[in-house]
């Protein structure tokens, strides 16, 4: 291990230690808080329960150490009662487990226990305490935290592998904040102390063992660290490591499962998305690094997924939008529909022509993520019905996580969609859902879809839609025809296929919410198929909708039913099935009473169209409406520009429709002879 000079010596200084203390909010500890200051009573109280800040009152990154000095008006005594009990919270880590520096840990510990006699022994003496004590305090209580916080980083049972590769900066860390100890013990004015003299030599033994003690990179640690780094370098060039060699690695680590394998990528993932949003980004590229060797770990070695819970499995289930991107898009019909849906088409796109933040940021990351996938592709075409479902399951897994894996995958074999779609068949309900899934997540990368419709997807992915062996198999098949259906040929083929629309509409009546919200987009896409508007509407699309409408209460749901409600309504069929189902009340129920813009522009939309291809019936019932003017004039004043023309040209059509049957009504009254003109 490289030194770290001479400022980690009795001369180190306090601003050397103190390069986190500002970091930190500032509070009633801190001394430049800004507040009123506690009574005596308050301060010890509050102090008593003081052990740094916990955990859960803010977000702290690994291996940063957030402290910050007590303030000085917190009395000496509240002080020493918070310092001691912060002593026990380090000592009580000794029955933790401890994966890595361990004898870093086991050393800071033991002289941590010494000094907590020591503090034990002043606060039962009829010492007084001075400003020069209180100092010496507040500098102990400042590294103790940063102890207890570097010990949490240590024993963490989701960060074993990170914790090994940074044991250097870990092993200085401990030698830097124990050493620091010294310095406080230093200026501690022990000849004002009424202690006995078996402290004082208590003392002077603590100071002693700590610049003894030598808190390097330990062998094993070394060795381990070694292994790990030559099997980046492997995989740097295109070699495949052995299991044993990858085995033996977990094995120091103790990650023994699946799940823990999976737990210490996730923590990866979660440290990338935070360097992505530094300036520096400096471990950007190991990280990924890193995360690319787990899963590589994860999905070769592991031959069942045991212990895994419901909630992996429903983390994984993909809905191809959400609430946000519903919002966002902000669809509307006419041309403004047609052109917003074919700009969300291309999202997926755009985004496959740019890396992923942090995912495959490194070469050693690309290469293996290569290898991974010519594994993953021969257990699925060769490996026995056990790793065909293991590999399902983890190309689901990879697909999902980020457009780097879907394109490595692909890229490896062009098999690969081929073979997913031969598991479709599957008699294993999670096989086929597994399968299903993941070719919903390869269709989010353009290219794919041609493969999937050359190889006869199209019908596999309409049997699952209508035969699935689970409910969330048939959803991801609404999802996968809602991206074919980007594609102008595949809207007509799906349209015309016998079981597509009466599959999605199923769902639509009796699947679940996110089966729903699938097919709901699928079908506003076929929509863009001027011809597969009859197709909806002589399967009798419209009255679903409207028990839709009338039975749900989830926001986007609603809000993708009068999307298509709209778009039907633009032409004089779909005007008159809307009419004829009873759906006018509804939808300006919807238009006074929803709290979504979105769903207010839709209604408006809709309504106007009604008005347009059927003024005679629509109109007399609008103007009926008492709520309805509200509504309108509401969204010219809060609506968007979009959604403003809209409820301006329908309110001057309701208002003319007033203004003609008003001066019928006076006309009516009138002698007919002021109507006739004499010559």
């Amino acid at each position: 291990m490289a030194t770290t000079g001479n400022h980690l010596g009795p001369s180190t200084s306090r601003s050397e230690l103190s390069t986190t203390e500002n970091h930190f909010p500032t509070s009633d500890f801190g001394s430049k808080s800004g507040r009123k200051p506690l009574s005596a009573a308050a301060r010890a109280k509050k102090m008593q329960s003081f052990d740094g800040y916990p955990a859960n009152e803010f977000t702290r990154r690994i291996l940063n150490f957030p402290a910050i000095h007590p303030c000085e008006s917190v009395s000496s005594s509240a002080l020493l009662t918070s310092l001691i009990n912060l002593g026990h919270t380090i000592c009580s880590f000794k029955s933790k487990s401890f994966f890595t520096n361990k004898k870093n840990v086991k050393n800071s510990i033991r002289l941590i226990e010494n000094l907590v006699l020591f503090l034990e022994e002043i606060q039962n003496s009829n010492s007084i305490f001075n400003d020069s004590m209180a100092l010496s305090l507040s500098e102990l209580h400042f590294i103790f935290q940063k102890v207890r916080f570097l010990l949490e980083d240590c024993s963490r049972d989701d960060a074993r592998l990170w914790m090994l590769v940074k044991s250097e900066k870990v092993a200085t860390h401990f030698q830097v904040l124990i050493r620091a100890i010294v310095v406080a013990l230093d200026v501690f004015p022990l000849v004002e102390l009424d202690v006995v003299d078996e402290l004082e030599e208590l003392v002077d033994f603590v100071r002693k063992q700590v610049l003894k003690s030598k808190f390097g990179v330990e062998n094993d640690d070394r060795r381990a660290m070694r292994r790990v780094l030559r099997i980046l370098d492997q995989f740097e060039g295109g070699i495949a490591p052995e299991s044993i060699d990858l085995k033996r690695i977990l094995d120091y680590l103790r990650i023994e499962r699946w799940i823990e394998c999976n737990r210490e990528i996730r923590f990866l993932e979660s440290e990338i998305g935070e360097e992505n949003l530094g300036a520096e980004k400096r471990d950007l590229g190991f990280l990924s690094s890193l995360m690319a060797f787990l899963i590589y770990c994860r999905c070769t070695l592991f031959v069942s997924i045991e212990n895994v819970s419901n909630g992996v499995l429903e983390q994984s289930g993909e809905m191809i939008v959400d609430r946000r991107e519903v919002i966002t898009v902000d669809l509307v019909p006419n041309h403004a529909m047609k052109r917003v849906i074919q700009q969300y088409y291309q999202i997926p796109s755009r985004r496959n022509r740019e890396p992923s933040p942090g995912v495959g940021s490194s070469v050693v990351a690309d290469q293996a993520m290569s290898l991974l996938a010519n594994f993953l592709i021969c257990r699925l075409g060769n490996g026995t019905n056990e790793e065909q479902q293991k590999a399902l399951y983890e190309i689901r897994l990879l697909s999902k996580t980020s457009i780097f894996n879907r394109s490595c995958l692909v890229e490896a074999d062009a098999m690969l969609i081929p073979h997913l779609l031969d598991k479709l068949c599957f008699i294993n309900p999670g096989g086929q859902e597994n399968a299903m899934a993941a070719i919903l997540n390869f269709l989010k990368y353009s290219r794919n879809k041609t493969i999937v419709a050359e190889n006869g997807g199209l019908s596999m992915i309409i049997d699952v839609l209508n035969n699935g062996l689970k409910i969330e198999a048939r959803q991801h098949a609404a999802g996968a025809l809602f991206y074919l259906a980007s594609i102008e040929e595949y809207r007509r083929k799906i349209g015309k296929s016998s079981g597509a629309i009466a599959g999605l509409m199923d769902l639509i009546r009796d699947g679940p919410n996110h089966a729903k919200k699938n097919s709901l987009a699928a079908i506003l896409g076929f929509l863009m198929c001027h011809e597969n508007h009859w197709r909806v509407l002589s399967a009798g699309l419209v009255p679903i909708l409207v028990n839709v409408l009338k039975s749900s209460e989830k926001e986007d749901i609603i809000t993708y039913s009068l999307a298509i409600l709209a778009t039907l309504a633009e032409k004089f069929d779909g005007a008159m099935s809307i009419i004829t189902a009873g759906t006018l009340p509804i939808i300006v129920e919807i238009l006074s009473s929803s709290t979504s813009r979105t769903a207010k522009e839709y209604c408006v939309s809709a309504l106007l169209a009604l008005c347009m291809n059927d003024e005679a019936d629509v109109v007399p019932i609008l103007v009926k409406n008492q709520y309805l003017m509200v509504a309108l004039y509401s969204l010219l004043a809060d609506g968007s520009s979009r959604s403003s023309k809209k409820a301006s040209s329908l309110i001057r059509i309701l208002h003319a429709f007033d203004e003609k049957s008003t001066f019928g009504a006076m006309a009516s009254g009138m002698p007919q002879e002021q109507f006739v003109h004499v010559w």
